[in-house]
């Protein structure tokens, strides 16, 4: 593989999410602004309805750009037609079942959630093109196989990142030229979702120009190939859903609409942390399948503690930076919300990644070793007592909001340290205590920046823009510098030099 091309997917992916990071920014509080918190937290609620409905179509699809581009490898057209084509004629099956129930659904949706009489409509319009967007995700995702098989899904991240830029001019005129209405975002979603579906008909035709949907390459042994492949990543879904999915829906039902928007803009920013997590994670990955392949349990080890650490310093500045100015972040951000109690509902958020960021690296092993049937079963079971917990405590206790942020993190934590970190050891065939120590150096990394951030308030007042970022250069910057001196040895700090250097 070119260095060439790894820098060029990697550059456009980190460009791309730098730019949603602004976007979203800047967008979030100019909705709330026109259609209200409350309103805003139903675009959250509807996005989460596809990761539902995604559990019916996740084993067909969770491996179908694995199998269509193994066989392309091979030069074996014929097959890779079969997978290609079944996948998106059974696709067309699912979305008309999927759009048959969701239909139903939104005729009564008022009868399972609680909505304002004067969203009712609104909010009808939101779920429908949301549903019609997820249907229409499903049929042409695959197309998206070509810039995967021919490694240059730099392409891909930059037409995203476009149709992004697209999506949110629509959504400006829009709210500036007619009443702000909240299915105005899903309506502008829809531009987005068929600008990428067009580029990837594109680059389908350009780069696998023998690829086709055709009814004769149909074949219901390929479709059974793909749900046996697939299952265990339905059963890692599950439990995600059940882990964090649920939260606005559980809020919805139980505490009421108003506080659902107000949850829903608290985890913006723990999702955005928590997307650089997965992508810094992800850039470790084919080392550790290197050394796996080639090496022994105790080089993979080594790179895996190594990557766990370096992990853990990147990610504690913005860890660090939200607990210890999230305050005055949010009054700035959304002046009209109440900043306590989004400043405590986000550290709620972001307290199961502050002690377990650094796993992310860890569950690759699960993968390169082949034991994600354990794992997937741990997640569905967290996910069961996560649940369980938060009715309970909605019941019996008056944290409302609070345990619904909270739990999830105690749960993941406790998850996390009982079993992914030591099984992921056995993996190996290594000590069961290997990994905690670069895992707690996350949290004390992160406790690190925050206190730093801390003196930082007792010494300067920050109530603007210009001061908060000043303030979060100097309290990251010295964060940073104090992590990679005290948490890296001199090899890793070598290697994290030598990455960012290779990277920029």
């Amino acid at each position: 593989m070119s260095k060439k091309i790894v820098f060029l997917n990697m550059f456009a992916n980190f460009l791309s999410f730098g730019i949603q990071m602004l976007i979203s920014f800047f967008l979030t509080p100019y909705i709330i602004r026109n259609v209200s918190s409350e309103a805003y937290g139903f675009i959250s609620l509807a996005n989460s309805f596809p990761a539902y409905a995604s559990l019916v179509t996740a084993a067909l699809n969770a491996m179908a750009s694995r199998f269509v581009s193994i066989e392309v490898h091979k030069k074996n057209i014929k097959k890779a037609n079969e997978y290609f084509s079944s996948v998106i004629l059974a696709n067309l099956i699912l979305a008309a079942i999927i759009l048959g129930f969701g239909s139903v659904f939104i005729a009564n949706i008022e009868h399972f959630i609680n909505i304002p009489a004067e969203l009712l409509k609104d909010v009808k319009y939101l779920f429908v093109i949301i549903f019609l967007n997820f249907t229409l995700s499903l049929c042409t995702n695959l197309f998206g196989i070509a810039l995967f098989t021919e490694n240059k899904l730099y392409l891909g991240s930059l037409r995203a990142l476009e149709a992004l830029i697209l999506k949110s001019v629509l959504i400006v005129v829009l709210f500036a030229c007619f009443q702000p209405k909240i299915y105005f975002v899903a309506l502008a979603a829809t531009i987005e979702l068929v600008y990428n579906a067009s580029w990837n008909f594109h680059y389908t035709k350009k780069f696998l120009p023998n690829m086709s949907v055709e009814r004769r390459y149909f074949s219901w042994q390929a479709i059974q190939e793909l749900l046996a492949s697939g299952i265990w990543n339905v059963i890692s879904r599950l439990g995600g859903i059940l882990n964090e999915g649920l939260d606005l829906l559980i809020c919805n039902l139980f505490v009421g609409a108003k506080e659902m928007g107000t949850l829903a803009i608290a985890k913006t920013i723990p999702a955005m942390i928590l997307t650089l997590i997965n992508i810094i994670a992800n850039a470790f990955s084919p080392d550790i399948l290197k050394e796996y392949a080639v090496g022994t349990p105790k080089d993979v080890e080594k790179v895996v503690k190594q990557s766990m650490k370096m992990l853990g310093v990147l990610v504690s500045i913005p860890l660090g930076g939200l607990i210890g100015f999230g305050d005055v972040f949010f009054k700035l951000w959304v002046p009209s919300e109440s900043t306590l109690k989004l400043h405590v509902l986000s550290i709620l958020s972001i307290l199961l990644l502050a002690f377990t960021a650094a796993s992310a690296t860890v569950y690759n092993i699960y993968t390169v070793t082949n034991n994600v049937k354990k794992n997937s079963l741990i997640v569905v079971g967290g996910g069961v007592v996560n649940t369980i917990i938060v009715f309970c405590a909605l019941k019996f206790t008056q944290f409302g909001i609070f345990a619904i942020a909270g739990v999830s993190s105690l749960v993941g934590i406790l998850r996390d340290y009982s079993f992914s970190l030591p099984y992921a050891a056995k993996c190996l065939g290594i000590k069961w205590y290997t990994f905690y120590g670069p895992a707690l150096k996350t949290f004390l990394s992160v406790s690190a920046v925050a206190f730093i951030c801390m003196i930082y308030r007792k010494i300067y007042f920050v109530d603007t823009w210009i001061g908060l970022i000043i303030g979060a250069i100097i309290c990251g910057g010295s964060g940073l510098l104090l992590n990679v001196m005290i948490v890296l040895d001199k090899v890793e700090r070598k290697i994290l030099f030598k990455r960012i250097k290779r990277n920029h």
